[in-house]
């Protein structure tokens, strides 16, 4: 699981342009990996490419981004 991890990891630094904090990847990876679950019990996983690393590095990215932003709109309320 370790190198797994680790290519998640970095898939996400490739999408986010800089690599995710620790702190980020421990609540962005379970919500990815929550993510994935819903969309192949929804979609299936499109003969395998749902199940590599760089899919699961772009919805870590996505909940980073997410996060961030949502952070961004209540610290301007």
């Amino acid at each position: 699981m370790q190198a797994t991890a680790q290519l998640i990891r970095d898939e996400a630094a490739l999408f986010l342009g800089r690599r995710p904090t620790d702190e980020e990847m421990e609540w962005a990876l379970p919500r990815a990996q929550k993510k994935l679950a819903w969309i192949i019990e929804r979609e299936g996983d499109a003969d395998g490419v749902r199940q590599q690393p760089w899919y699961l590095g772009k919805l870590v990215e996505e909940a980073i981004v997410e996060e961030k932003f949502s952070q961004y709109t209540r610290s301007i309320l």
